[in-house]
Order: C-alpha cells, then sequence, then structure tokens
C-alpha cells in the first residue's frame, strides 16, 4: 500500500470512527437529559417509581415524617395553591419546627384556620377548601384509590408527573382528591406542587 493510500484509509476511518463515536455520544446525551419521560419500557419503570414516590410521601405524612417528606422536595421548592406560593426545603423545615403554614396543612388540622398568621399559607379559593389536615384526610379516608400519570405531553420541557389520593366517598371539610405533582430530576421525582396547585 502507497503512502498516499494508506493516508487516504486512515483519514477515511478515523471519520468513520469519529462519526460513530458523536452518534453514540448524542444518544447517551439524549437518554441522560431527556426531554421527556421515555418511551417503552423507560416510560413504564418511570411511571412505576412515580407511584412509589407518591407513596412514600403519603406514607410520610401519615407518619408525621417531616424528614421523609422534606427528603423529596424539589430543590424550588414546593408550590400551593393556584398562586403557587413557593416554599423552599429550609422555608419547609423552619414552618414544620414552628408548626405553622404547611405544617398545619400536611399534619394538624387544628391549627389550619391560623395557616396564613405568619406568612406561611395564605388562603385562596383551593387551599381555603381545606378544613382538615392531609393527615386526617388519610386517616378518615381509610381506603382510598391512588393514580400515577405521567404528564410530559404536548412538548414539555421535562419528564413531570402526578400522583393523587381519591377518598372512595365525598369528603366533607376537603377536597376527594390529594394530588402531589412531580418532576423527575437526576434519576429520581421530586414534589413540586400540591394542592392542586396548577390553575
Amino acid at each position: 500500500m502507497t503512502l498516499d493510500r494508506y493516508v487516504e484509509f486512515t483519514c477515511r476511518n478515523s471519520f468513520r470512527i469519529l462519526r460513530k463515536v458523536t452518534v453514540l455520544f448524542c444518544i447517551v446525551v439524549g437518554v441522560c437529559h431527556a426531554q421527556d419521560c421515555g418511551n417503552g419500557n423507560i416510560r413504564q419503570v418511570r411511571e412505576a417509581s412515580l407511584r412509589r414516590a407518591g407513596m412514600v410521601v403519603l406514607n410520610a405524612i401519615k407518619q408525621k415524617n417531616t424528614d421523609g417528606l422534606l427528603s423529596y422536595v424539589g430543590r424550588h421548592g414546593v408550590g400551593f395553591g393556584p398562586d403557587k406560593t413557593r416554599l423552599s426545603r429550609n422555608d419547609l423545615r423552619s414552618q414544620f419546627t414552628r408548626k405553622e403554614g404547611a405544617y398545619c396543612l400536611f399534619f394538624s388540622t387544628a391549627c389550619i384556620p391560623y395557616m396564613g398568621r405568619f406568612k406561611g399559607l395564605e388562603p385562596d379559593s383551593i387551599l381555603s377548601e381545606w378544613k382538615i389536615s392531609y393527615i386526617d384526610w388519610l386517616g378518615i379516608s381509610k381506603t382510598y384509590a391512588t393514580y400515577a400519570d405521567l404528564t410530559d405531553d404536548a412538548g414539555s420541557s421535562g419528564c413531570s408527573g402526578y400522583f393523587s389520593a381519591s377518598a372512595q366517598a365525598k369528603m366533607k371539610n376537603a377536597p376527594d382528591n390529594i394530588e402531589l405533582d412531580f418532576s423527575f430530576e437526576n434519576g429520581r421525582w421530586w414534589l413540586v406542587d400540591t394542592v392542586a396547585s396548577a390553575p
């Protein structure tokens, strides 16, 4: 093989290898930074893990496990109500310690009338429907249906989903559903909104 042919052969093969590496890199990056919840098995696995995350959060509420609940709070905090009052993990920890604001909604019916007193969760059209806490709702309901659904349709920019618990009977002092909205990031689900907070 002449030197010219060797150089041409080497350059052509190098280009093929570079092209394959580039395609492989794009595939890997596309999977690692997916713009949606994926398809097929990936989608089924993410939906199943969303349901598990929702159940873990409900169990943390039932057990008054504030640390367990906080471990699922997303880096941008949790939104409440249609106006999306957003509380960071530190804000929530502080309210849980002082037993005000979000603590009342999650864990104490007795302080719900005073939820907004310390600039916690100001009443609005949806929050004001909650006359009992989530923990009491779960205790009264005893049996409830759960539902998880991925919500990355209509060109959304990331993988998200919601988990809901629906009471078997009509609730007198609260909505019939607890809704928890999640976002999938860094390989796990994070709680980002509750109280059916989407307008």
